[in-house]
């Protein structure tokens, strides 16, 4: 059986109402400047092949969590209070499946990251 399906990778965007704060921001979360700024107020990273996360300017509107994969949870949810003044929510974990939390940037976008517990840290 095909596991891919019919898509190929994903997109999605936040918008936030100052896109030059929201640019350090994200810098400074995903650890990288943007892969391509395609037009005015809009950047966009790929964050695994065919995987895009973008940035625009605009009005923040309400959206389910987007969660960011990363490889130590812990160690992700520990530097937020010290580097951007953010505290997450509790780590909740489905043993051997998942673990994850959630976070707002400062624009109230709604985020988080999560935690493959079923893959090895370096298939990430």
């Amino acid at each position: 059986m095909d596991r891919k399906g019919n898509f190929l990778g994903f997109t999605t965007q936040l918008r936030v109402p100052d896109v030059a704060a929201g640019l350090t921001f994200y810098e400074d979360l995903i650890g990288r400047a943007p892969d391509n700024s395609p037009h005015v107020n809009f950047y966009e990273w790929e964050l695994k092949n065919a995987a895009w996360f973008q940035l625009g300017q605009g009005k923040v509107t309400e959206a389910y969590p987007l969660r960011f994969a990363v490889r130590d949870i812990a160690a992700e949810v520990s530097r937020m209070p010290a580097r951007f003044g953010i505290t997450c929510s509790e780590i909740l974990r489905i043993p051997e499946v998942v673990a994850w939390c959630n976070f707002e940037d400062p624009w109230s976008n709604r985020l988080g990251f999560y935690q493959d517990l079923k893959i090895r840290s370096q298939e990430i």
